[in-house]
């Protein structure tokens, strides 16, 4: 018996050594589980679970946002070579001729494509402000 109860006052004494041993850790301004450190440093990825949980936030309250940027994005402008002339052989002289020559439209083409966007997106935002009264009335 005496060796069971020796055993038990050196597990008790040992547990109250490694209390204190967490006690004064936590006092030591070197340590990593300072106290102050541990209260006020947040911890790694923090800051980024924040951040996504504020990004899942805003698509789920704002979801046509989402909607709007897959549908400009689908709105590419392919500048290419631009349109191809058109060719004619005449066989009596076997020459090519241009009929159509489309190099001046060829010079301008992103200008031209820039004002049909610029007049569609104005026409799309009239179209939102005109419906913009039936939305609202249906979020409140």
């Amino acid at each position: 018996m005496p060796k069971n109860i020796s055993d038990a006052i050196s597990g008790f004494f040992t547990a109250i050594q490694k209390t204190i041993d967490k006690m004064l850790d936590y006092l030591n301004p070197t340590s990593d589980n300072f106290f102050l450190k541990t209260a006020f440093i947040p911890e790694d990825g923090w800051f980024s679970s924040q951040i996504t949980s504020l990004h899942d936030t805003a698509l789920l309250k704002f979801g046509w946002v989402s909607d709007l940027r897959s549908m400009l994005s689908s709105i590419t402008m392919n500048d290419t070579d631009g349109i191809e002339n058109i060719h004619a052989v005449i066989p009596i002289i076997n020459r090519d001729v241009t009929v159509v020559d489309f190099t001046y439209i060829n010079q301008h083409a992103s200008f031209i494509r820039g004002l049909c966007s610029a007049f569609i997106y104005f026409l799309m935002i009239i179209y939102i402000l005109r419906n913009a009264p039936s939305v609202w009335g249906q979020m409140t």
